[in-house]
């Protein structure tokens, strides 16, 4: 518990935080339910760790899996199936089954955030401020968000982040329904901030980490002193894919730095 409406989950890879309340009250048994919940959730994910690693067009639904894959399959899908495992919605996946546990005990005001992919479920008299702040701490904004706008996830990807990224943007935020589906929005947003450059290192992501989901993918490790030119065209190219993700309907909005 790190305040009186706020409890920490920091195990294994998970560092969620879970603010919880009703009426303005803190719920704090409630959250205290939801952690160990999500704590359950690893050991789902690591029973069917080959399954997660296979791109999504070649799965499935299925009840043998839990409700946590299957939305982690749904999600990558529907925002690409051709390139992305359901490993790219995994952490939007897991804050959406939490919020949504928390739904179903009577909450009305959740904010989860799984290291820094946010679900939110708010009734429409309730409102969040969420922040956004660049790896480099140099650009930072802030997002109101209310009840009534439909907006459920906030999550973000770059390649100075936790998992790996095709491009060289230091944070694309994807903002959805869901956060499952804006995790895997941000991934496939940050991974099309990509340019040519001989100022751009990158290197396989399997010698990086021999159990990725992305072998023989070049995943950027380092980026140097870049043009303005290629800085816009980089944004340019993140900017599409996303124009093309809200046009179908699958987020709703999206930033990219």
């Amino acid at each position: 518990m790190i305040s009186n409406d706020t409890v920490l989950v920091d195990f294994g890879p998970m560092t969620m935080t879970i603010f919880v309340q009703k009426d303005g009250n803190p719920l704090i048994d409630m959250a205290f339910a939801s952690g160990k919940k999500a704590i359950t959730i690893l050991d789902q994910l690591a029973k069917n760790k080959e399954i997660i690693k296979k791109l999504s067009k070649d799965l499935e639904e299925s009840e043998e899996y839990g409700d946590v894959i299957n939305r982690m399959i749904i999600a990558a899908q529907r925002v690409d199936k051709d390139e992305l495992t359901p490993l790219a919605a995994v952490a939007g996946a897991v804050a959406d089954e939490v919020a949504d546990f928390l739904v179903d005990s009577g909450a009305e005001k959740i904010i989860v955030n799984n290291g820094g992919d946010i679900a939110l479920r708010l009734k429409p008299k309730e409102k969040v401020v969420v922040g956004v702040m660049s790896p480099k701490r140099d650009i930072s904004y802030k997002l109101t968000i209310l009840g009534n706008m439909g907006i459920g996830g906030v999550c973000t990807s770059g390649y100075t982040g936790r998992s790996f990224s095709l491009g060289i943007a230091d944070l694309c935020v994807a903002i959805a329904k869901n956060a499952s589906l804006a995790d895997a929005a941000a991934t496939i947003i940050g991974n099309e901030t990509n340019i040519d450059s001989p100022h751009i290192k990158r290197e396989r992501a399997e010698m990086i980490y021999p159990d990725t989901d992305i072998p023989a993918k070049y995943v950027t490790r380092e980026v140097g002193d870049l043009t303005e030119k290629e800085k816009r065209e980089a944004i340019k190219r993140g900017l599409k894919k996303a124009y093309e993700l809200i046009s179908k309907g699958i987020i709703i909005g999206s930033l990219i730095s």
